[in-house]
């Protein structure tokens, strides 16, 4: 059994709720296509639950909803009802939850709430926009639930896992330009699925039974660019010992996918234009021939700063003809329940501990605990799905043939558990202080954030060598509250806010070694990194 999470910081209390303040009833959204306020199964005991939903109310009523253990009801995405939360580790006395309109309060009354990683004792006043981006709310140490918009989407899933707001969009876009033979350009951060997305689009097209090739432009050497999209015939160049069709010609009929299209080369850029306005390729050495392709190009590049570049033409991101923006994760998180789930089940079944994820008994611990839960909804997510998928995979692995369940320390130094909470026993999330980061609602009400000076994070900071993580450690706060106070925090310097120049300077006074370039501009040197890429530099 879990044990008690009381050691986590409490949230500032605040007058209870007096019903008579509320002046709308327990009512259900309407359960169409719009918009809502709901609750969202992230995390439960029986695995199966996940991803169902409860709407409670529209944005613009007031209302007030109880949530207990045998309250409210959810139902599956097919809109059969499933029933309340029904886990014995859920209180039968009610948390509150009460919309007025321009802020929504919640009351933990005698149950036991965690907002994000921090216990509620009290009342917590959250604004329109934070319930806009929704909050994580644990209950009974064993469920995780989604506060905040909810769209009952009945459309196809596409084969993509996920059902918030976000997804929808994207879920929506490809039903809009999969059947049309148009050129699409999927722009995202790096690891947020651009090639689902694309394999979604071929499936969904009158091309589904044609072939789908996909190809990575960063993959393919400048100097063989031609032949490898275009084709070459015998002889064109040394070691051409015969004819090839190259990607095109393999995509005839079909859908051919160009991910990193920002890095095809410059000479290369007009014959790709001509292929994808005419369908006219030619290959080294060889005729000009037609082909019927589609093309869906990704990048999660600046195209527009790569053309002020001169590196990338305007007439070639011109000619596609619909975008679709793929989000990050950290857009999406009330994806992340289904999402883990998805993955951990996947790696289960591959070494044949598929039987983990049945549902436990009352007095057994979850294999996915809900702790862990709040610790995946608390993380930014910078590496995105993949991210979470490689992350899963190792706690997959890290607990093969194990009875008790571990976090091993790079899962740990991912999420920014604390580490004194590791533990050799039954539970990985183990007693100990929890990462107090800041949630919605809070105004500077923890031990740590009020007593916190600027020179104290400065000194920190810099004792860490710009280490977020270690930083965040040597002050006993959380990472994800660490980098919001980075962000106003007087003597501190964020990567984000470097320039060009400034990181060149320090590049060559470094002699060209990253970490000394980092430390001389007292960035962490991840963080470098990722500016680095944003600007598109070439050191």
């Amino acid at each position: 059994m879990s044990p008690p999470l009381s050691s986590s910081p409490s949230l500032q209390p605040r007058p209870r709720l007096d019903s008579s303040t509320i002046t709308g009833g327990n009512r259900a959204a309407n359960a169409s296509n719009a918009t809502c306020v709901g609750l969202r199964i992230l995390f439960h005991p029986d695995p199966q639950r996940v991803g169902e939903i409860s709407p409670l109310f529209d944005f613009g009523e007031a209302a007030e909803v109880l949530v207990s253990r045998n309250a409210p009801v959810f139902r599956a995405r097919t809109g059969q009802s499933t029933g309340s939360l029904a886990s014995a580790h859920v209180s039968r006395q009610p948390i509150r939850i009460a919309h007025l309109g321009s802020e929504t309060l919640l009351d933990s009354l005698e149950g036991s709430l965690f907002v994000g990683l921090n216990r509620l004792r009290g009342v917590l006043s959250v604004t329109r926009e934070e319930l806009m981006r929704g909050l994580a709310l644990g209950l009974g140490e064993q469920v995780v639930l989604w506060l905040g918009p909810l769209t009952v989407d009945a459309d196809r899933d596409h084969e993509l896992v996920g059902s918030s707001v976000a997804m929808c969009r994207t879920r929506n876009d490809i039903t809009q330009v999969a059947d049309l033979d148009v050129s699409v350009l999927l722009r995202g951060e790096s690891g947020v699925g651009k090639e689902l997305v694309a394999a979604a689009l071929h499936r969904q097209s009158r091309r589904s039974a044609g072939p789908y090739v996909a190809i990575n432009m960063a993959a393919i050497p400048p100097s063989t660019a031609v032949a490898e999209l275009f084709g070459h015939s015998r002889g064109a160049y040394t070691g051409a010992s015969g004819h090839r069709s190259g990607y095109f010609g393999q995509a005839d009929g079909g859908t051919l996918f160009m991910d990193e299209i920002g890095q095809t080369p410059n000479d290369v850029q007009p014959m790709l234009l001509r292929a994808i306005e005419s369908g006219e390729v030619q290959g080294l050495g060889g005729t000009r021939a037609r082909v019927d392709v589609r093309v869906v190009a990704a990048t999660d590049s600046n195209l527009e700063r790569a053309i002020e570049q001169g590196r990338f033409h305007f007439p070639l991101l011109r000619r596609f003809e619909y975008v679709i923006v793929v989000p990050p994760l950290r857009e999406r998180k009330e994806d992340i329940g289904l999402l883990f789930l998805h993955f951990v089940r996947r790696e289960l079944r591959l070494i044949g501990e598929a039987h983990r994820l049945s549902a436990p008994d009352t007095d057994r611990q979850p294999w996915i605990p809900a702790q862990l839960g709040l610790w995946l909804l608390a993380y930014d997510w910078p590496g995105n799905v993949r991210e979470l998928r490689n992350l899963a995979k190792r706690y997959v692995i890290g607990n093969r043939g194990r009875d008790e369940l571990v976090l091993d320390e790079l899962v740990r130094s991912t999420l920014g558990c604390d580490a004194s909470a590791a533990q050799t026993g039954a539970n990985p999330t183990g007693p100990g202080p929890s990462p107090s980061t800041n949630p919605p609602g809070v105004r500077r009400g923890s031990r740590n954030l009020d007593a916190l000076t600027d020179e104290q994070i400065v000194n920190a900071w810099r004792e860490a060598d710009y280490n977020r993580d270690d930083a965040a450690k040597l002050l006993g706060v959380g990472p994800t509250w660490l980098n919001e106070r980075l962000a106003h925090c007087k003597g501190v310097r964020l990567a984000k806010q470097l320039s060009e120049s400034e990181i060149r300077s320090a590049h060559e006074n470094a002699g060209g070694d990253l970490h000394r370039a980092a430390r001389a501009l007292e960035v962490s040197h991840r963080a470098l990194v990722l500016q680095i890429k944003k600007l598109e530099l070439e050191l």
